[in-house]
């Protein structure tokens, strides 16, 4: 994982092709088709947005697969510690699962400062195209289509050690594929989980 989260130190995000293998995606299909997901849609600021989501506190017993999915990205990343020392005690705080349909969309956006060191974004089912920007209406400096069993990095502050603000802005299409849905799952180190953000809360279940 130190080769990839070099890439995304230096590119803003980088695609690690095939980390999961279908019979874990099978199960983890499974495990999101139990979710409470909630339609987010457009609200008049600058991000504009549709997609269904469910969110936790790290992530709820009954979701296992789920659970050890977090845990490994956990390791993984806190493996690279020594060169990278912001995910020495990286923890996966939040878990976010996100569910497009072929008209869905995630416009240009920064992911909040209080995510550090970086982001793990793994796709369950179907494909989108993610395209990583210099600026929120600036050219697309990189793009990737993940498909199910891969695994997206993005860089989040302290990753290169810099003071600025290097956060990449990125956008999301929807579904691309023959699948219904475009599912992914994401897990972040937020440092400050008991401040609400707007529109978005997690499960009951975590409460």
């Amino acid at each position: 994982i130190c080769d990839a989260l070099c890439k995304t130190a230096h590119l803003g995000a980088t695609l690690v092709k095939d980390v999961l293998p279908t019979s874990a995606l099978t199960v983890l299909q499974s495990e999101v088709a139990k979710m409470p997901l909630t339609l987010l849609v457009d609200d008049g600021t600058k991000v504009q947005q549709r997609f269904e989501r469910a969110g936790y506190l790290r992530v709820p017993d009954d979701f296992p697969k789920i659970q050890e999915l977090q845990l490994e990205i956990q390791r993984a990343i806190q493996s690279a510690g020594d060169k990278y020392p912001v995910l020495k005690n990286w923890e996966s705080v939040d878990t976010v699962v996100q569910r497009y349909t072929d008209s869905g969309y995630l416009t240009s956006h920064l992911d909040l400062l209080r995510h550090r060191g970086v982001i793990a974004i793994f796709t369950l089912q179907g494909s989108c195209s993610f395209e990583v920007l210099s600026g929120r209406e600036n050219p697309v400096i990189a793009q990737f289509t993940p498909v199910q069993g891969d695994l997206v990095l993005l860089r989040a502050p302290g990753l290169t050690g810099s003071t600025a603000d290097d956060r990449p802005f990125h956008r999301v299409t929807g579904n691309t594929s023959t699948d219904p849905f475009r599912v992914s799952v994401t897990f972040r180190n937020n440092t400050e989980p008991e401040k609400s953000i707007n529109g978005l809360y997690y499960s009951d279940k975590e409460r």
